[in-house]
């Protein structure tokens, strides 16, 4: 009896093992060719992967010292003696897509020597009288993860497409640096948007707040949107309420308690006892409204749109190693966000938009 030969071959997705007679050649490979022509099953699609989103001021390189009130510790608030932690600091942090606010050119250049396995966009807000670029908020993300497609710069004006341009009683120009992004793990695209508002003009930071609104939701069409930035306004304040009532402020979105403190600003000063995030957000509105000198200054943001889940949210108040002073006089925020998330979570700061009328 001669023996039968065994052979695998492709189909549908599997090994197929079949047992081939040399008696029967010709049946053989029809068989084959018709297992080879059957459609092939589809990948499974890849689940989406965790994102984590840092913004961060990180107070502009040509800061000065007060003169009036001098301090053995301003040399180590300087851009020079600084950067090098910061830029450690960042990266222990980790984040796979953020924005800086105040970044100077030599700033940003900085960065990208530090970070060589991200890229940055994002135009500067203008030049000074000597022609040197005023600072920006360019955005940034992990190459490795992300492809960049769209991008853009406008300013926050009544001409938003006039570089160096501003108004509404503001006393210099401000920008929105924007960038779509396709996540190279499961093919998703977002909209993310770094805005640093004036900080002097209620007017330009309201008119400001609905014009990121309009623009970007223009921008994004369809795609989920990642709003973040220094944008100057208490929580309690019309530009933040404003902005609630069209996204959602991660720190109350946070599917887990959110970790920090509750200021996110500084100014350099050492405050103690910190009033923690996870205990701010449990106390009335209306005493957070009042009490602003008590609970601080929470300007810096972090907002998504309908469809994303957001799984932390933690502002780090970290200190220099052996220096006990801070990196900037902002503390970074950053959130770890998953897209797919429920559209119909409801938003835990709506009171406050409500409050002021939006």
């Amino acid at each position: 009896m001669e023996a039968r030969q065994t052979k695998e071959f492709p189909c549908a997705g599997f090994m197929l093992c079949g047992i081939i007679s040399p008696m029967k050649p010709i049946a053989a490979l029809a068989f084959i060719a018709a297992c080879l022509a059957m459609p092939q099953l589809p990948a499974a699609a890849t689940a989406p992967k965790r994102m984590r989103v840092l913004t961060y001021n990180i107070l502009f390189s040509g800061y000065k010292a007060n003169q009036r009130k001098p301090d053995k510790n301003d040399v180590h608030r300087l851009w020079n003696d600084r950067k090098t932690d910061l830029a450690a600091f960042v990266r222990r942090i980790d984040p796979d897509v953020g924005g800086f606010q105040e970044a100077c050119q030599d700033q940003v250049e900085f960065f990208k020597k530090k970070m060589p396995d991200f890229d940055f966009s994002g135009e500067y807000r203008g030049v000074d009288k000597d022609g040197t670029p005023l600072s920006g908020s360019p955005v940034f993300w992990r190459k490795s993860r992300f492809d960049a497609e769209k991008r853009g710069t406008f300013w926050l004006s009544p001409t938003p497409d006039v570089p160096g341009s501003y108004g509404w009683k503001s006393p210099g120009p401000r920008v929105c640096s924007w960038q779509i992004l396709t996540d190279k793990t499961d093919g998703t695209s977002f909209c993310i948007a770094n805005v640093h508002a004036d900080h002097k003009s209620p007017e330009s930071k309201l008119k400001s707040a609905r014009l990121v609104v309009e623009r970007i939701g223009k921008i994004a069409e369809k795609m989920p949107i990642v709003l973040i930035g220094d944008h100057n306004a208490h929580q309690t304040d019309a530009p933040a309420a404003f902005f609630a009532k069209t996204w959602r402020n991660t720190l109350y979105e946070s599917e887990t308690p959110p970790k920090g403190t509750w200021r996110s600003y500084n100014g350099w000063k050492v405050v103690e006892p910190e009033i923690q995030a996870a205990d701010a957000i449990k106390a009335p509105l209306e005493e957070r409204m009042r009490d602003k000198r008590k609970y601080g200054w929470r300007i810096d943001y972090i907002y998504v749109s309908g469809g994303v889940r957001v799984l932390s949210c933690e502002t780090s108040p970290e200190m220099r190693p052996g220096l006990g002073l801070y990196y900037s006089d902002h503390f970074p925020v950053f959130a770890d966000l998953l897209f797919g998330g429920n559209k119909d979570r409801r938003r835990a700061d709506e009171p406050c938009a409500r409050k002021l009328g939006f």
